[in-house]
């Protein structure tokens, strides 16, 4: 049986996009804090969870995660990633990975709100490359980055939760 992965703000293009790239391997399911219309809703398509900084926000994507049997949350927002950073335990516990780099890495790389399309992107779990499962960078780097030409340094790819 495939895998399943949440893609938080999974209705902006963005996260349209993540989610295609990673259909090939997993069976997405897309979440959002944002409006949804009621058809994707009432279809299963697209999960509402709360915003990010809501304090609840942990329990309630983690009993979202539970009820889908979802073995990987790739979350998208500035917001969530940091709630999420010192949560993630929470999830590990019920064998759920957040992707989201080490706390202190989060703290040092560099963000890149929105990426173009154009842009070159590598969805990683601990630095493994999740489509081509090459390692690209040591365990402290997951979830979606853009790599330097050099490919020594990344930057984390997220939406504006504005």
């Amino acid at each position: 049986m495939s895998k399943k992965i949440l893609i938080t703000y999974g209705t902006r293009p963005f996260g349209q996009r993540i989610a295609q790239q990673l259909s090939e391997k997993l069976t997405v399911q897309l979440a959002s804090c944002e409006a949804v219309p009621d058809l994707f809703v009432k279809s299963g398509r697209v999960k509402v969870i709360p915003h990010g900084v809501n304090p609840t926000y942990a329990h309630e994507l983690l009993k979202v995660c539970l009820d889908l049997e979802i073995d990987y949350v790739l979350p998208l927002g500035r917001s969530e990633i940091e709630t999420l950073t010192g949560n993630a335990i929470l999830f590990e516990e019920y064998g759920i990975q957040v992707l989201l780099p080490s706390k202190e890495l989060l703290n040092e790389i560099f963000l890149i709100e929105n990426p173009e399309r154009g842009l070159e992107i590598n969805i990683l779990k601990e630095g493994m490359d999740f489509l081509s499962e090459q390692r690209l960078l040591d365990n402290q780097y997951s979830g979606v980055l853009a790599l330097s030409d050099s490919g020594e340094h990344a930057s984390l790819c997220i939406v504006s939760d504005k």
